[in-house]
C-alpha cells in the first residue's frame, strides 16, 4: 500500500507539467489575425498563422459596404465562418472555426471566403 502513495505525488507533479506546459504553449499562439475586405466586401485573412478571431478594419472597407455593413458581412454566416460587426469600433471579426477543418491553410480558408 505504501508503493502506490509513493507514486501519487511524482504522478500529480507530472500531471501538472504537462498542463502548464500545454497551457503556455496555447498562450503563445496568437490570439488575434488580421484580414482585408476588397471593394466588393470579399473576405481575406492575412497570411501567418490561423486563428480563430480575424480582424477587419472598416476603414479600409469601401464606403458602400460601410453604410450597410451589418447587412453586408451577416449574410454571409455560414457552420464554418461568424461575422460579427462592431461598428463602435470600426471592426468586423471573421471568426473562423479552426476545429472544423483542422488541416485547412490560410489558403484554404481564403479560397473558402471568396465563394461566400
Amino acid at each position: 500500500m505504501k508503493f502506490k502513495k509513493s507514486f501519487r505525488i511524482p504522478l500529480l507533479f507530472l500531471a501538472f507539467l504537462a498542463l502548464g506546459l500545454q497551457l503556455q504553449a496555447q498562450g503563445d499562439a496568437p490570439r488575434m489575425g488580421k484580414a482585408l475586405a476588397d471593394k466588393e466586401g470579399k473576405v481575406m485573412i492575412q497570411s501567418g498563422p490561423l486563428c480563430y478571431d480575424n480582424v477587419i478594419d472598416l476603414s479600409s472597407v469601401d464606403a458602400s459596404i460601410r453604410s450597410n455593413v451589418k447587412a453586408h458581412f451577416s449574410g454571409k454566416n455560414t457552420q464554418l465562418v461568424t461575422f460579427v460587426v462592431d461598428e463602435n469600433k470600426g471592426q468586423v471579426h471573421v471568426q473562423i472555426e479552426l476545429r472544423a477543418q483542422p488541416d485547412w491553410t490560410v489558403e484554404d480558408w481564403n479560397k473558402y471566403l471568396s465563394s461566400l
